[in-house]
């Protein structure tokens, strides 16, 4: 009973937090968990820290507060030769510094550094009044109740988030709750995703940093390019022939779609494709599988065809990749090219008539068999 009461407590700080640390159901098989909208099984908490790079006497820590990150110094360098870009860098510079500041005052009662104080955060000795959080850190030791020597851990190393299926409510205004958020902003944090965006575009996370306005314009933007394409597909039932070849180039077996006396209907075509865009084919993302099917609506009928023969010629073998890595028309044994584009090249040049017309009869009387 406390669980749950726990969960629901968690659940209502997080609706009314506007940063937060969400789980992220893709959809994508998750050991049947995804038919719950569930990332984790009820009860299991996933412990994350802190990612840190370096295995000898230095540890770089990943915290989004480092002037000497690589990202950091690339600005620099192109700050040398451009003012807007120097004007940025010092300005993260001093973004930075301010939040070490705050963070050495408030966390570990250092006052040699003052956040409020810009000149002395300017200043070329303020790391060396930094005693706490430095992202660089040599390893230092103490000695244990028996004599051995062991690793003193940082305030890095003693960050874990606790996660499960119910999130993690974050404030901006807490010092402790900002370093998290830069932390995972730089890709400080191996299973949460800097934003909803970066979750949905790969299968590497488990959870994403959302901050409410930033995520709710990308999936608004998310669900207007979906309802542009199904306005799409409503253009394509009143035409057949070109829903055909767009149904074939998105299909897991384009092969099963007929013409003919076995004609495949109207209504199968429109559903798949409809199932396509909701992201149940082969893109699992919906504002992908929306793009891609955008993309091959906007072809027309002639390249779609083209597209479809090539596809399914490679099916039944009639084309065939060979070690040079080009693509042969198997029956003459003619190169076609390394990539679609260079087949569909060939094919509509007046030159190879002959292979477009052999390879078209072969297809399309699978096509009507």
């Amino acid at each position: 009973m406390e669980a749950v009461k726990f969960a629901l407590e968690t659940s209502v700080a997080i609706k009314h937090s506007s940063v937060s640390i969400r789980p992220f159901v893709s959809g994508r098989p998750n050991f049947g968990l995804e038919r719950y909208n569930m990332v984790v099984a009820d009860g299991v908490r996933h412990k994350v820290g802190i990612s840190v790079l370096g295995t000898g006497n230095i540890k770089t820590y990943i915290t989004g507060l480092n002037e000497m990150s690589p990202d950091m110094q690339k600005l620099k360098e192109l700050g040398a030769k451009d003012a807007g870009k120097k004007e940025e860098y010092e300005a993260k510079v001093l973004e930075i510094r301010k939040i070490v500041a705050r963070a050495e005052r408030e966390i570990t009662s250092n006052y040699d550094v003052n956040p409020d104080d810009v000149e002395s955060l300017k200043s070329t000795d303020f790391w060396s009044k930094v005693k706490t959080f430095k992202s660089v850190i040599p390893d230092t030791f103490e000695e244990d109740g028996g004599g051995i020597k062991v690793r003193k851990l940082t305030y890095w190393d003693d960050i874990y988030l606790d996660l499960d299926n119910y999130g993690y409510a974050l404030d901006e205004r807490d010092i402790k709750d900002l370093l998290i958020i830069r932390a995972i902003e730089a890709g400080g944090c191996a299973l949460i995703a800097t934003s909803y965006e970066e979750a949905a575009s790969t299968s590497n996370y488990r959870f994403y940093l959302d901050k409410r306005v930033d995520t709710s314009a990308v999936k608004v933007s998310g669900k207007k390019l979906r309802d542009k394409a199904g306005q799409e597909l409503l253009k394509l039932e009143k035409d057949y022939n070109k829903m055909f070849y767009v149904t074939k180039l998105i299909s897991m077996d384009s092969l099963y779609y007929r013409k003919g006396g076995n004609v495949t209907p109207a209504d199968i075509l429109y559903d798949d494709c409809s199932k396509f865009i909701d992201g149940e084919g082969t893109i699992k993302s919906k504002e992908a599988a929306s793009t891609k099917f955008l993309e091959y609506c906007k072809l027309d009928l002639d390249e779609l065809k083209l597209r479809c023969m090539i596809q399914d010629g490679t099916a039944m073998r009639y084309l065939s990749y060979k070690p040079d890595g080009s693509i042969y028309y198997m029956a003459t044994g003619t190169p076609m090219g390394k990539t679609v584009a260079e087949c569909i090249s060939l094919l509509k040049d007046p030159l190879s008539q002959q292979v477009y017309i052999q390879l078209r009869d072969q297809v399309e009387k699978d096509w009507t068999s």
